[in-house]
């Protein structure tokens, strides 16, 4: 890319070691940024929860044609890492351990090394923060819980002290501790201002335990596979999900159809996806995503833009108050056009 190839030549004519370290650092991004596929940003409006961390997984899928790329970038962070002490770069190093790799436990080692290490406090937020989501994704609720407490006893900004709450709301989910994390998140909501990063997170959860007030077989099923998520296990969350797909409530059922299309989608197995999408026929929000998704799948990964098109227009007709009608409408005329 035109980046890269000015920041070689930056390197090539500067003698200043520090903007050499800088410019190689700033080569391995864009590398890495390039070598990763991430699905669900293709999209242009569906999601599920706003992309709420609860309720998606955070690991990456790797583009296999561009794995020498990634390789390059890994090497050069360790390169930096370990003969320059860049924090940065092993913090990079570590989230492609963790996030792309799977290696939690290489991940870990790094991310406890940068603990011992960095004296700045938004590098210990990060490995911290790091360190107990990689305890969710192996199974350790009781090491996320100690992480978290170990997390607390450092002083913290408001942001940060709001992701730890989410972090905890998380850990009381997925241990079916569902008065204690909704408590948690309507105070937490409290203390959030409404254009947060997290706001919509906070607001996702306690909508989700408003539609899964009273049915507690179902939410036990639910937190499961939103915890199979985290621990990067797709396949095992949809099985589990799909026992919830004819659930006599409506709305549940109608949540969990639209999570298995949306995961199936995610698997690469578009035809199931949009078998299951356009089972999603009523009048709730659930519904309209389905068919958002249904168009975008067509159009982005299908490449059929004449039935994305089709998809975009019925839904237009039929949910002409939907919050999602005008970034619709404008989209159709963009393809249109």
């Amino acid at each position: 890319s035109l980046a890269i190839t000015v920041l070689k030549d930056l390197i090539a004519r500067t003698n200043d070691q520090t903007i050499k370290k800088k410019a190689i650092f700033e080569i391995s991004k864009i590398i890495e940024i390039q070598s990763l596929r991430t699905t669900v940003n293709e999209l242009n409006i569906a999601n599920f929860y706003f992309k709420s961390s609860l309720f998606n997984s955070d690991f990456i899928n790797l583009d296999e044609d561009k794995s020498q790329d990634l390789e390059y970038s890994i090497s050069i962070y360790d390169s930096l890492g370990i003969n320059n002490n860049n924090i940065d770069a092993m913090l990079r190093l570590a989230d492609l351990r963790y996030l792309v790799l799977g290696d939690l436990d290489g991940a870990m080692n790094t991310y406890n090394e940068i603990l011992e290490k960095s004296r700045r406090r938004s590098q210990l937020f990060r490995a911290s923060s790091r360190v107990i989501d990689i305890n969710i994704s192996k199974g350790d609720l009781e090491g996320a819980r100690a992480s978290i407490n170990n997390a607390k006893a450092v002083d913290m900004s408001n942001n940060q002290r709001i992701e730890l709450g989410l972090k905890e709301i998380q850990i009381y989910f997925y241990s079916c501790l569902y008065t204690e994390a909704k408590k948690l998140a309507k105070d937490l909501l409290t203390k959030t201002e409404m254009n947060h990063y997290l706001y919509n997170d906070i607001l996702s959860f306690l909508h989700i335990s408003l539609v899964f007030e009273g049915h507690n077989d179902a939410i036990n099923l639910f937190s499961e596979a939103q915890f199979k998520l985290k621990q990067n296990k797709r396949t095992e969350s949809i099985r589990i999900l799909e026992q919830l797909s004819d659930y006599s409530d409506e709305t549940i059922a109608a949540l969990v159809n639209y999570q298995l299309s949306f995961l199936w989608y995610l698997h690469g197995d578009y035809a199931k996806s949009l078998v299951i999408a356009a089972q999603l026929d009523g009048d709730d929000i659930y519904s309209e995503l389905a068919l958002i998704l249904m168009a975008e799948i067509n159009e982005i990964a299908l490449e059929d833009v004449v039935s994305a098109i089709e998809i975009y227009l019925k839904f237009i007709n039929k949910f002409p108050r939907s919050i999602f009608y005008d970034e619709v409408r404008i989209h159709l005329r963009e393809l249109a056009s």
